[in-house]
């Protein structure tokens, strides 16, 4: 028997739109990337009520953007710094869409170029949305940081500071298991080299 809050949310239509767009990605043009993105900021979907349709909203949006992107990548990321700078509203959904765009921002950063000054500061957001008690969240945060490490190895010893600080001394088991995620999309990045460089199971032993 159906349960009563499946009956008051169809969340299954709007998860069956965010698969179906993400399906669509091939077909994106230039012209259709920024209003869609725009949508999804703007419009609720990055926000929803359900967690699976938000999963599903920004799996099919970096998709999209993993595709696409290129050709729109300096108003892309004019959006997504937007958004992020805008004043906190202090509701459950700001705090959702801000990880969600997050999100984006990452995945759109991988079409910048190596050496881009701009790459440094999103990988430092993306570590700082570490902390959120979704492991969802910390899952597509770690998976962004690869190519970005890539492109920022002059940084990477900060990276890796960062997260064993967090790693070894938060008191919030969130926060720790989004460092230990965090530790290996650097790690991911830089090579396996990087768990001797910077000393990382020495360090945890």
């Amino acid at each position: 028997m159906p349960r009563k809050t499946d009956l008051a949310d169809p969340w299954e239509a709007r998860n069956g739109v965010a698969l179906a767009f993400k399906e669509l990605a091939v077909v994106f043009t230039s012209a259709d990337l920024l209003p869609f993105i725009h949508f999804l900021v703007n419009d609720g979907p990055l926000g929803d009520r359900n967690a699976a349709v938000r999963d599903e909203m920004v799996e099919a949006a970096t998709t999209i953007i993993a595709m696409q992107g290129q050709s729109r990548v300096e108003d892309l990321m004019k959006l997504f710094e937007t958004t992020l700078e805008a004043l906190d509203e202090g509701s459950e959904t700001h705090d959702r869409v801000n990880e969600a765009v997050i999100i984006l921002y990452g995945a759109l950063a991988r079409h910048l170029k190596a050496g881009d000054t701009r790459v440094p500061k999103v990988v430092q957001r993306l570590l700082a949305t570490l902390s959120t008690p979704s492991e969802t969240v910390q899952y597509a945060v770690a998976e962004c940081l690869p190519p970005l490490v890539q492109a920022s190895s002059q940084e990477c010893s900060q990276y890796v500071q960062q997260m064993m600080e967090e790693l070894l001394n938060s008191k919030k088991y969130a926060a720790r298991r989004g460092a230990a995620y965090g530790l290996a999309g650097i790690v991911r990045g830089k090579g396996i080299s990087a768990l001797r460089e910077f000393r990382i199971l020495s360090t945890l032993r």
